[in-house]
Protein backbone atom coordinates (compact mmCIF):
# COMPACT_ATOMS: atom_id res chain seq x y z
CA UNK A 1 0.00 0.00 0.00
CA UNK A 2 2.59 2.42 1.03
CA UNK A 3 4.42 1.86 -2.08
CA UNK A 4 1.40 2.32 -4.34
CA UNK A 5 0.81 5.44 -2.45
CA UNK A 6 4.18 6.87 -3.39
CA UNK A 7 3.32 5.75 -7.02
CA UNK A 8 0.48 7.87 -7.12
CA UNK A 9 1.53 10.82 -5.89
CA UNK A 10 4.75 10.72 -8.40
CA UNK A 11 2.51 10.16 -10.87
CA UNK A 12 0.81 13.31 -9.86
CA UNK A 13 4.01 15.55 -9.32
CA UNK A 14 5.00 14.09 -13.10
CA UNK A 15 1.67 14.63 -15.07
CA UNK A 16 1.93 18.28 -13.08
CA UNK A 17 5.43 18.97 -13.64
CA UNK A 18 5.02 17.77 -17.35
CA UNK A 19 2.33 19.80 -17.99
CA UNK A 20 3.41 23.28 -16.54
CA UNK A 21 6.80 22.83 -18.59
CA UNK A 22 5.20 22.34 -21.48
CA UNK A 23 2.30 24.41 -21.35
CA UNK A 24 3.87 27.82 -22.89
CA UNK A 25 7.27 29.51 -23.88
CA UNK A 26 7.58 33.44 -22.70
CA UNK A 27 8.76 35.13 -25.25
CA UNK A 28 8.30 38.21 -24.25
CA UNK A 29 7.98 40.37 -21.47
CA UNK A 30 9.27 43.55 -19.38
CA UNK A 31 9.41 45.55 -16.47
CA UNK A 32 10.29 48.69 -18.32
CA UNK A 33 12.92 49.53 -16.25
CA UNK A 34 15.16 50.14 -19.23
CA UNK A 35 12.44 52.93 -20.68
CA UNK A 36 9.90 52.14 -23.48
CA UNK A 37 12.13 48.46 -23.88
CA UNK A 38 11.99 48.93 -28.13
CA UNK A 39 8.77 49.57 -28.28
CA UNK A 40 8.50 52.69 -30.99
CA UNK A 41 5.50 54.99 -32.26
CA UNK A 42 3.94 54.17 -35.63
CA UNK A 43 4.71 57.87 -36.36
CA UNK A 44 6.36 60.81 -34.70
CA UNK A 45 3.76 62.17 -32.92
CA UNK A 46 2.90 61.51 -29.30
CA UNK A 47 3.95 60.40 -26.25
CA UNK A 48 5.87 56.89 -25.10
CA UNK A 49 7.37 56.95 -21.70
CA UNK A 50 8.46 53.93 -20.19
CA UNK A 51 9.52 53.18 -16.33
CA UNK A 52 8.37 51.02 -13.09
CA UNK A 53 6.72 48.31 -15.11
CA UNK A 54 4.84 50.82 -16.97
CA UNK A 55 4.31 51.72 -20.50
CA UNK A 56 2.42 54.96 -21.03
CA UNK A 57 1.15 55.90 -24.40
CA UNK A 58 -0.13 59.37 -25.35
CA UNK A 59 -1.39 59.42 -28.76
CA UNK A 60 -1.88 62.43 -31.36
CA UNK A 61 -4.00 61.93 -34.17
CA UNK A 62 -5.12 59.10 -36.52
CA UNK A 63 -4.64 56.08 -37.95
CA UNK A 64 -0.93 55.35 -37.35
CA UNK A 65 -0.05 58.19 -35.01
CA UNK A 66 -1.93 56.27 -32.25
CA UNK A 67 -0.35 53.00 -32.67
CA UNK A 68 2.88 51.26 -30.70
CA UNK A 69 4.53 48.53 -31.88
CA UNK A 70 7.69 45.87 -30.80
CA UNK A 71 9.57 43.14 -33.02
CA UNK A 72 10.34 39.99 -31.37
CA UNK A 73 11.78 36.90 -32.78
CA UNK A 74 10.01 35.05 -35.29
CA UNK A 75 7.91 32.52 -34.37
CA UNK A 76 6.78 30.13 -36.90
CA UNK A 77 3.32 28.04 -35.65
CA UNK A 78 2.97 24.45 -36.06
CA UNK A 79 -1.27 22.87 -36.53
CA UNK A 80 -2.48 23.29 -32.87
CA UNK A 81 0.19 25.90 -31.62
CA UNK A 82 -1.61 29.38 -30.26
CA UNK A 83 0.73 32.51 -29.87
CA UNK A 84 -0.62 34.87 -27.08
CA UNK A 85 -0.64 38.29 -26.05
CA UNK A 86 -1.74 39.23 -22.74
CA UNK A 87 -1.24 42.73 -20.97
CA UNK A 88 -3.25 45.21 -18.19
CA UNK A 89 -4.46 48.28 -19.35
CA UNK A 90 -5.92 51.35 -18.01
CA UNK A 91 -6.03 54.66 -18.97
CA UNK A 92 -5.56 58.44 -17.34
CA UNK A 93 -8.96 60.37 -17.86
CA UNK A 94 -12.07 59.73 -19.57
CA UNK A 95 -13.34 59.74 -23.00
CA UNK A 96 -16.86 58.85 -25.31
CA UNK A 97 -15.13 57.47 -27.76
CA UNK A 98 -11.73 55.19 -27.46
CA UNK A 99 -10.58 52.11 -29.12
CA UNK A 100 -8.67 49.42 -27.83
CA UNK A 101 -6.56 47.23 -29.83
CA UNK A 102 -3.79 44.72 -30.34
CA UNK A 103 -2.63 42.78 -33.09
CA UNK A 104 -0.11 40.38 -33.85
CA UNK A 105 2.20 40.47 -37.17
CA UNK A 106 5.03 39.21 -39.56
CA UNK A 107 6.81 42.49 -40.84
CA UNK A 108 9.34 42.15 -43.62
CA UNK A 109 11.36 44.45 -41.75
CA UNK A 110 11.84 44.92 -37.66
CA UNK A 111 10.68 48.07 -35.69
CA UNK A 112 13.97 50.04 -34.74
CA UNK A 113 13.01 53.70 -34.59
CA UNK A 114 10.04 55.81 -34.32
CA UNK A 115 8.17 56.54 -37.49
CA UNK A 116 8.36 52.59 -38.34
CA UNK A 117 5.46 53.47 -40.73
CA UNK A 118 6.92 56.49 -42.18
CA UNK A 119 10.22 57.29 -42.83
CA UNK A 120 11.47 53.93 -41.26
CA UNK A 121 8.77 52.13 -42.97
CA UNK A 122 8.55 48.10 -42.01
CA UNK A 123 7.91 46.66 -45.54
CA UNK A 124 5.21 44.18 -46.52
CA UNK A 125 3.73 42.83 -43.28
CA UNK A 126 0.53 39.98 -42.70
CA UNK A 127 -0.73 39.06 -39.48
CA UNK A 128 -4.13 39.58 -37.68
CA UNK A 129 -5.69 42.08 -34.88
CA UNK A 130 -9.06 42.82 -33.02
CA UNK A 131 -10.27 45.90 -31.43
CA UNK A 132 -13.13 46.93 -29.19
CA UNK A 133 -14.53 50.19 -29.71
CA UNK A 134 -16.24 52.57 -27.17
CA UNK A 135 -18.81 54.39 -29.40
CA UNK A 136 -22.35 54.75 -29.45
CA UNK A 137 -22.66 52.60 -32.22
CA UNK A 138 -23.48 48.85 -31.32
CA UNK A 139 -22.04 47.56 -34.08
CA UNK A 140 -18.97 49.04 -34.05
CA UNK A 141 -18.54 47.05 -30.41
CA UNK A 142 -15.64 44.61 -31.90
CA UNK A 143 -14.00 43.51 -34.93
CA UNK A 144 -11.65 40.93 -36.24
CA UNK A 145 -9.34 41.81 -39.11
CA UNK A 146 -6.80 39.97 -41.49
CA UNK A 147 -4.95 41.50 -44.32
CA UNK A 148 -1.60 42.07 -45.70
CA UNK A 149 -0.09 45.18 -46.45
CA UNK A 150 3.18 46.65 -48.96
CA UNK A 151 4.58 48.87 -47.31
CA UNK A 152 4.64 50.51 -43.40
CA UNK A 153 2.32 53.20 -44.34
CA UNK A 154 -0.68 50.99 -44.60
CA UNK A 155 0.05 49.47 -41.04
CA UNK A 156 -0.79 46.78 -39.12
CA UNK A 157 -4.25 48.60 -37.99
CA UNK A 158 -5.46 47.86 -41.38
CA UNK A 159 -6.81 45.08 -43.41
CA UNK A 160 -9.45 42.85 -44.60
CA UNK A 161 -12.51 42.81 -41.89
CA UNK A 162 -13.00 38.85 -41.14
CA UNK A 163 -16.91 39.41 -40.90
CA UNK A 164 -18.79 42.20 -40.22
CA UNK A 165 -20.37 40.44 -37.09
CA UNK A 166 -17.99 38.30 -35.37
CA UNK A 167 -18.51 36.26 -32.09
CA UNK A 168 -19.32 38.68 -29.43
CA UNK A 169 -20.16 38.02 -25.42
CA UNK A 170 -21.21 40.66 -23.60
CA UNK A 171 -21.17 41.62 -19.99
CA UNK A 172 -22.01 45.39 -18.88
CA UNK A 173 -19.30 47.44 -17.58
CA UNK A 174 -20.97 50.88 -16.96
CA UNK A 175 -24.09 49.34 -17.63
CA UNK A 176 -25.11 50.75 -20.84
CA UNK A 177 -28.42 50.70 -21.93
CA UNK A 178 -28.20 48.31 -24.73
CA UNK A 179 -25.72 46.38 -23.05
CA UNK A 180 -23.96 46.06 -26.18
CA UNK A 181 -21.41 48.74 -26.02
CA UNK A 182 -17.92 49.42 -24.10
CA UNK A 183 -17.80 52.20 -22.00
CA UNK A 184 -14.79 53.17 -20.01
CA UNK A 185 -15.45 56.19 -18.64
CA UNK A 186 -14.00 55.15 -15.00
CA UNK A 187 -10.22 56.43 -15.17
CA UNK A 188 -8.34 54.34 -13.16
CA UNK A 189 -10.15 50.69 -13.62
CA UNK A 190 -7.54 48.02 -14.89
CA UNK A 191 -8.26 45.96 -17.77
CA UNK A 192 -7.20 42.37 -18.35
CA UNK A 193 -6.59 42.01 -21.87
CA UNK A 194 -5.74 38.29 -23.84
CA UNK A 195 -5.40 37.98 -27.79
CA UNK A 196 -4.12 35.11 -28.86
CA UNK A 197 -4.30 33.78 -32.73
CA UNK A 198 -4.32 29.53 -33.00
CA UNK A 199 -3.16 27.73 -36.20
CA UNK A 200 -6.22 25.34 -36.00
CA UNK A 201 -5.53 23.37 -38.92
CA UNK A 202 -3.76 24.25 -42.64
CA UNK A 203 -6.65 26.03 -43.76
CA UNK A 204 -7.88 27.97 -40.83
CA UNK A 205 -6.81 30.58 -38.39
CA UNK A 206 -8.81 31.37 -35.26
CA UNK A 207 -8.53 34.90 -33.14
CA UNK A 208 -9.70 35.40 -29.61
CA UNK A 209 -9.70 38.73 -27.71
CA UNK A 210 -10.90 38.82 -24.24
CA UNK A 211 -11.22 42.21 -21.90
CA UNK A 212 -11.81 41.69 -18.08
CA UNK A 213 -11.54 42.93 -14.63
CA UNK A 214 -12.59 42.41 -11.10
CA UNK A 215 -12.54 38.49 -12.37
CA UNK A 216 -15.77 39.64 -14.71
CA UNK A 217 -14.91 39.27 -18.38
CA UNK A 218 -16.65 41.91 -20.39
CA UNK A 219 -15.84 40.79 -23.98
CA UNK A 220 -14.94 37.88 -25.81
CA UNK A 221 -14.76 38.24 -29.49
CA UNK A 222 -14.08 35.29 -31.66
CA UNK A 223 -12.73 35.29 -35.59
CA UNK A 224 -12.00 32.41 -37.66
CA UNK A 225 -10.75 32.87 -40.84
CA UNK A 226 -9.38 30.68 -43.92
CA UNK A 227 -6.66 33.17 -45.04
CA UNK A 228 -3.65 31.51 -43.28
CA UNK A 229 -0.35 32.94 -42.17
CA UNK A 230 1.25 31.30 -39.27
CA UNK A 231 4.91 33.43 -38.72
CA UNK A 232 4.54 36.45 -36.01
CA UNK A 233 7.73 38.64 -35.55
CA UNK A 234 5.81 41.87 -34.21
CA UNK A 235 3.22 42.97 -31.41
CA UNK A 236 1.13 46.11 -32.18
CA UNK A 237 -0.98 48.06 -29.70
CA UNK A 238 -3.07 51.34 -30.45
CA UNK A 239 -5.19 53.55 -28.24
CA UNK A 240 -7.58 55.55 -29.66
CA UNK A 241 -10.73 57.72 -30.59
CA UNK A 242 -11.49 60.69 -28.79
CA UNK A 243 -9.75 63.29 -27.20
CA UNK A 244 -5.87 62.03 -26.14
CA UNK A 245 -5.11 61.01 -23.09
CA UNK A 246 -2.79 58.75 -21.22
CA UNK A 247 -3.27 54.95 -22.16
CA UNK A 248 -0.74 52.99 -19.16
CA UNK A 249 0.09 48.99 -19.85
CA UNK A 250 1.78 46.97 -18.01
CA UNK A 251 2.69 43.17 -17.90
CA UNK A 252 2.89 42.62 -21.42
CA UNK A 253 3.82 39.41 -22.43
CA UNK A 254 4.16 36.91 -25.53
CA UNK A 255 4.36 33.29 -25.48
CA UNK A 256 3.50 30.04 -27.51
CA UNK A 257 1.24 27.20 -26.30
CA UNK A 258 1.95 24.39 -28.03
CA UNK A 259 -0.90 22.27 -29.05
CA UNK A 260 -3.06 19.73 -25.95
CA UNK A 261 -1.79 17.09 -27.54
CA UNK A 262 1.84 18.02 -26.76
CA UNK A 263 1.05 18.45 -23.60
CA UNK A 264 -0.44 15.07 -22.79
CA UNK A 265 2.71 13.13 -24.82
CA UNK A 266 4.75 14.68 -22.38
CA UNK A 267 3.21 14.11 -19.06
CA UNK A 268 2.46 10.30 -20.69
CA UNK A 269 6.32 9.96 -21.69
CA UNK A 270 7.62 11.42 -17.76
CA UNK A 271 5.21 8.95 -16.90
CA UNK A 272 6.07 5.87 -18.74
CA UNK A 273 9.63 6.88 -18.03
CA UNK A 274 9.18 6.90 -14.23
CA UNK A 275 7.49 3.18 -14.98
CA UNK A 276 10.33 2.09 -16.57
CA UNK A 277 12.57 2.58 -14.28
CA UNK A 278 10.39 1.51 -11.54
CA UNK A 279 10.43 -1.60 -12.63
CA UNK A 280 14.12 -1.76 -12.88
Amino acid sequence: MKNLVSFTLVVIATLALATSTASATVIYTSDFSSGTDSWFKGANTGNLTGGSGLLTWTESGNSMEEVIGRSVSAQTLSVGQTIRLTFNYSQNGTTTNNIIRAGLYQTTNSLGADNWAGGNATGSWQGYTTFVRDNSAAGNVARVDNGTGSTGSLGPTQGTANGANPAVTVTAITSPANNTQFNINDSGTTYDVVFQVTYTSVSQMDTLFTLSSGGTTHFSVTGTTSTVYNTFNGMFLKQAGGAAMPAIYSNIQLEVIPEPATVGLAAFGALALFGFRRRK
